[in-house]
């Protein structure tokens, strides 16, 4: 399960899970597909604030982290209260999002669940769906412009894959690279989802973008 990744990696450890040194478990596409620590908290807390908890107990509201990964968003949105379904293809992250999440001591706030995302069926109540879909590897930072077309999943391209999900929930945010193209995201979905944008820096340094897209009015 661990391995030795390079230097570059290995400094930002701490970005990723402030839990490192007591047991965290991480393949190698982890270490650069992982959300920082300090991005995810802020996307679940942007999560709170849209919602307002509308006088509901936070453990009533779900989050489906449709590509979980070894979980670090999962954990941050566990953290902030949400009660959490994180789903993976791969079985060998699911057992390391389960063992990361129980050293981040909330496991008891996630249901994994080892699937493709598209086909995947459940019975729960979903207020939210956190989109992180694969970008590519870090050749991402190659491309000039990262497009919606560049988001595939199973021959299911990015604004299909918004549209999707979105006939479960209401609410859907979709993390994507720095390199979007954002007049391309705009002209996709304006006349479709009710959108809005995040620029996510960390070290005064622009790292991605966060889409929260809606399609009634709980965007303000």
């Amino acid at each position: 399960m661990p391995v030795t990744p390079p230097a570059k990696y290995w400094r930002q450890r701490y970005d990723l899970f402030e839990e490192w040194e007591n047991g965290i478990f991480a393949d190698f596409e982890a270490w650069y597909s992982t959300t920082p620590v300090l991005v995810a908290r802020h996307q679940a807390v942007e999560c709170i604030r849209k919602r307002k908890w509308q006088n509901a107990k936070p453990k009533r509201v779900v989050v489906l982290d449709a590509f979980c990964g070894v979980g670090g968003n999962t954990i941050a949105f566990a953290k902030a209260g949400f009660f959490v379904i994180a789903c993976d293809i791969d079985s060998e992250k699911i057992k390391m999002a389960k063992c990361n999440s129980t050293v981040a001591k909330v496991d008891h706030r996630i249901e994994f669940i080892c699937c493709d995302y598209l086909e995947m069926s459940s019975s729960a109540r979903i207020d939210y769906i956190f989109l992180s879909p694969p970008w590519g590897g870090p050749s991402y930072t190659t491309m000039p412009r990262y497009t919606l077309s560049k988001v595939e999943i199973c021959g299911v391209f990015g604004t299909e894959l918004i549209s999707r999900s979105l006939l479960t929930t209401k609410d859907v945010i979709c993390f994507l690279p720095q390199t979007s193209d954002l007049d391309d995201i705009s002209e996709r979905c304006k006349s479709i989802f009710k959108t809005e944008l995040h620029y996510v820096s960390t070290a005064q340094r622009i790292k991605a973008v966060t889409l929260y897209f809606a399609q009634q009015t709980l965007i303000r």
